[in-house]
């Protein structure tokens, strides 16, 4: 779910975007309104890509897939 380019980071620059997280918790951009790719859900914050970004760098600390986090902390 990266960008492609300038020319995606331009026509989206004034689209209303959401935040989408994966079960990993990994978070990105989705345009707002259209269909999420299977295993992705809103995490209820949308806005202009700024915004959305903004949010996502107070909530998104550990940008580590979650399994892999959860790895780190088993004792065994």
């Amino acid at each position: 779910m990266q960008s492609g380019g300038s020319q995606d980071d331009e026509r989206l620059a004034g689209e209303q975007m959401e935040v989408v997280i994966d079960q990993e918790g990994r978070h990105a951009l989705w345009p707002q309104g259209r269909t999420l790719p299977v295993g992705w859900a809103l995490a209820g914050v949308c806005g202009d890509r700024t915004a959305c970004l903004d949010h996502i760098g107070q909530v998104w600390r550990d940008q580590r897939p979650r399994s892999l986090q959860e790895a780190r902390h088993d004792p065994h």
